[in-house]
C-alpha cells in the first residue's frame, strides 16, 4: 500500500504541473505503474501478484492514429514459503524457507493505434516486441541458485486514453496488457504473466 501511494502522490504532481492547452508534439512521453499477475508455469513458481511495476516510453506520432517508438522498464515478482521438509540433488533432506524471486527490465520496440483521436475517451490497442533482461534467484535456506539472461518479449495491449481537456495533449492512460517471455529454468517454462497499468502520456515540449 506504501508504494501504492507513492505512486499516486508522483502521478498528482506530474499531473499538476501539465499545462492545460498543451501545443501539438510529435513525440510523447509516458509513464506507468503497474501490477503484475503470473500466469502458466510462473504462476506455480510465485503466486504472490507483482505491485512493482514501472515503464516509460517515448512515441512518436506517424499520424493521428499510428504511433511508434520505445520502451523500457522494470517488474519484480517475489514469493516467500514457509518452512518445510525439502530433498537436495544429492538426496539429503533439509528444513528451509524457500524465497523465489524473479525481476525482468525489458527494451521493447512499440507501436500503438488510436482508433479515436478526436474523442474525449480514445480507445488504443498496441504491441511491443523485443528483449528483456531476466535475473531468477531462488533461495533453499542456505542454498542458492542465480540465472540471469536475455529472453525475447512480446506484449499486447489493450487501453484507452483520455485527455484532460479538450484543447490538451497531455492525458491519463489505462490499460490491460499481456507479457510473453520464453523461459526455460528451474522448472519454469515461462515468465508471462497480465497485467494492468496506469499513467500519463505528455509531449515532450510545447
Amino acid at each position: 500500500m506504501k508504494t501504492i501511494k507513492k505512486i499516486g502522490s508522483f502521478l498528482l504532481i506530474i499531473i499538476c504541473s501539465i499545462p492545460v492547452h498543451a501545443q501539438q508534439s510529435e513525440v510523447k512521453m509516458n509513464f506507468n505503474y503497474g501490477i503484475s499477475f503470473p500466469t502458466g508455469s510462473f504462476h506455480q513458481f510465485i503466486k504472490n501478484t507483482s505491485f512493482n511495476g514501472f515503464e516509460g516510453s517515448f512515441l512518436y506520432g506517424v499520424n493521428k492514429n499510428v504511433s511508434l517508438g520505445l520502451a523500457s522498464g522494470y517488474n519484480e515478482f517475489y514469493q516467500k514459503y514457509p518452512r518445510q521438509i525439502y530433498k537436495t540433488a544429492g538426496g539429503d533432506a533439509i528444513s528451509a524457507v524457500v524465497s523465489n524471486s524473479i525481476q525482468t527490465i525489458p527494451l521493447l520496440l512499440k507501436a500503438n493505434y488510436n482508433f479515436s483521436p478526436e474523442k474525449r475517451i480514445q480507445p488504443y490497442a498496441g504491441i511491443a516486441a523485443g528483449g528483456a533482461f531476466t535475473f531468477y534467484q531462488k533461495l533453499l535456506g542456505e542454498f542458492g541458485s542465480t540465472q540471469n539472461q536475455f529472453k525475447f518479449e512480446t506484449q499486447p495491449e489493450l487501453g484507452i486514453y483520455m485527455p484532460f481537456n479538450k484543447h490538451s495533449e497531455a492525458g491519463i492512460t489505462l490499460s490491460a496488457v499481456y507479457t510473453i517471455i520464453p523461459y526455460n529454468y528451474g522448472g519454469v517454462s515461462n515468465l508471462n504473466s497480465a497485467g494492468i497499468k496506469l499513467g500519463i502520456s505528455f509531449p515532450t515540449k510545447n
